[in-house]
């Protein structure tokens, strides 16, 4: 430290390092009362008392059953989708208008493999696939879906480009999956795949994919697509219908109205062209997803939001009377000797007899036994 010539303090290495070594290295208080009018210490924090009701009071711990769930829990339908993503009470769904589905199979890979929400997906609904006999299935096959496709047929529609449907089922949600029958006209496209589960409240899921041309009459559309709805709800009379796809104009509810639609946003500029429509109330909630690729569309995610009556109700405490035994045969018994002619001559009406009162007694007397 040298401070001969010009009188400011210069320190070299060692005696820096003896400084940090000494056993008590403090700062005299003048010292620090000048470091600290410099603004260069820190200002000592106040020191409040603690108030006499405030160390009296403890912090007691709340009862579990007093929690509306559990600590670190969370509740809603997408954390319930994530947690049981193949075991959902309905399936979710992923629908998009692709427009040319051949060259989104790339972008649909990534997404399954660096999304979860896109690799559980229990169903894929493309509509507008541009698909010909050209392309075999095996071009568009993805690991783990098992694929149905509808190609349009232009001698049907007399259309050769657009149109063509295509649904890919997740094979870890459903394993038995199949085609049930496809259609192609100028005025509607649909295909129907039908889904067999064992576990869900619902055991037949028929998904049908739909695409309706813009400027077709709607009317005559819904007609060829209702008369193939109403022959599937009499052969599954308690299945669950998802009808899935591009509406553009028409509304399915106008000759189906017992059916919900879920999606209540815009997916082609300020137009809502790409809708779902169900059996069931309030099934599904709703969300947008960004366009696959250069689709001029938006995608829409299906959640399920549906919850079984099984969990909805509350239990209920019902007595059911059981017979003791040896009752059976006493009951018999009891039956071989009674007058039965009684009963029907205590009710006479007009010379003949009264079936409510002759009814009404003879059940009386059963009741009582």
């Amino acid at each position: 430290m040298d401070t001969r010539t010009t009188g400011v303090h210069v320190y070299d290495c060692q005696m820096l390092l003896h400084y940090r070594n000494r056993p008590n290295n403090t700062i005299n208080d003048e010292l620090q009362e000048t470091l600290r009018g410099f603004g260069l210490l820190r200002q000592p924090a106040p020191q409040t008392a603690a108030s006499p009701e405030a160390r009296s009071r403890k912090r007691g711990h709340r009862k579990r059953c007093t929690r509306p769930q559990k600590r670190g829990k969370r509740d809603g339908v997408r954390t319930r989708l994530t947690s049981k993503p193949a075991r959902a009470a309905l399936p979710s769904i992923l629908l998009s208008n692709v427009c040319s589905l051949e060259n989104k199979l790339d972008c649909i890979r990534l997404q399954r493999t660096t999304r979860r929400e896109s690799r559980y997906c229990c169903v894929f609904v493309f509509m507008e696939t541009w698909l010909s006999g050209r392309v075999p299935d095996a071009a568009i096959q993805l690991d783990g879906l098992a694929s149905f496709r509808a190609n349009r047929d232009s001698a049907l529609c007399g259309k050769t480009r657009g149109g063509g449907l295509c649904v890919y089922i997740n094979t870890e949600w459903c394993k038995k999956s199949v085609l049930v029958s496809s259609y192609c006209s100028p005025l509607v496209e649909f295909m129907i795949a039908r889904c067999r589960l064992l576990y869900l409240p619902i055991t037949t899921v028929l998904i049908i994919s739909v695409y309706i041309p813009p400027g077709v009459t709607a009317k005559a559309a819904l007609c060829e697509l209702y008369s193939a709805i109403s022959g599937l709800q009499n052969t599954h009379p308690d299945g669950l219908f998802i009808v899935a796809g591009d509406f553009n104009h028409v509304n399915l509810k106008s000759v189906l109205p017992k059916f919900h639609q879920h999606v209540n946003f815009a997916t082609r500029g300020a137009n809502a062209l790409d809708l779902v429509y169900t059996n069931i109330p309030s099934a599904y909630r709703a969300e947008p997803r960004p366009h696959l690729v250069y689709s001029d569309h938006i995608s829409v995610m299906l959640i399920p939001a549906y919850r079984p009556l099984v969990r909805r109700s509350k239990p209920v405490l019902k007595k059911v009377r059981t017979w003791p035994s040896g009752a059976i045969s006493a009951l018999q018994d009891c039956f071989e000797h009674t007058d039965w002619q009684m009963f029907r001559e205590a009710a006479p009406y007009s010379n003949t007899t009264d079936l409510e009162e002759y009814t009404s007694s003879v059940t009386s007397y059963i009741s009582k036994l």
